[in-house]
């Protein structure tokens, strides 16, 4: 099972946990998604570093994501990266099973923020009784058509998840017969 879903969609459903990356122009006045009153909050929220505004009621949970657009390109993407990790973290609390991404723009920021959501989704639990890693799917929805970069996410995060699973087994768990029984 993929740990990332590509839905493709021009709707978000804010009853859910969502991740909006948004424009300037879009938080500037109210828009489909957020009032004026919620755009003028978010644009509170949004002076930090990470530049991520947090909602939180009793009728939605979500986070917004202003545009990163200071450092080279490859610096953009890895601020997007933390920024995608950093909402993982401040949404393992909530024991969330699902989070939807919407972005309308720039889908190498939102495969970036993908990316970094999924690594830190990563927990090693094969010894515990119970599995303390409620994240099991991440929607994207976007106007934009992804499936080809979506099937390559899904499959360089399975790849790191099994990488980590390897180095974090004791030393004498993974012999080369072992080792080659699962890579068959």
């Amino acid at each position: 099972m993929s740990l990332i879903q590509f839905l493709q969609s021009k709707e978000i459903n804010l009853s859910e946990t969502f991740v909006y990356l948004s424009s300037e122009k879009e938080l500037k006045s109210g828009n489909a998604f957020f009032t004026k009153e919620e755009c003028d909050f978010i644009n509170q929220q949004l002076k930090n570093d990470l530049r991520i505004a947090e909602l939180s009621s009793p009728e939605k949970m979500g986070f917004v994501i202003s545009p990163i657009d200071k450092g080279t390109p490859e610096d953009i993407l890895e601020k997007f990266r933390r920024a995608g990790a950093a909402v993982c973290f401040k949404i393992k609390p909530w024991q969330k099973e699902s989070v939807t991404l919407y972005s309308k723009e720039n889908a190498a920021n939102l495969l970036a923020f993908t990316e970094g959501l999924a690594l830190a989704n990563y927990k090693f639990s094969k010894y515990k009784s119970k599995s303390t890693n409620p994240l099991t799917k991440i929607s994207i929805s976007s106007e934009i058509n992804l499936t080809n970069e979506i099937t390559e996410l899904s499959i360089l995060t399975e790849a790191v998840y099994k990488t980590r699973d390897l180095v974090n087994e004791p030393v004498l768990f993974l012999t080369a017969e072992q080792f080659q029984q699962g890579n068959d």
